[in-house]
């Protein structure tokens, strides 16, 4: 379930790194969350930006 918490806050705050600050959280590991959910449900859950 905290990977579930973790992508709604990235949704709530609009970004990666304000829901590691509402979460007391480093970016990596809401990053990973993030992933981590995208692994288990099998399909991305968020567009992100090329570099």
């Amino acid at each position: 379930m905290q990977w579930v918490t973790t992508f709604l806050a990235v949704v709530e705050h609009q970004g990666f790194a304000r829901a590691a600050d509402v979460l007391h959280y480093s970016q990596p590991t809401v990053s990973n969350h993030v992933a981590s959910l995208e692994r288990e449900l099998g399909a991305p859950l968020l567009q992100r930006p090329s570099r």
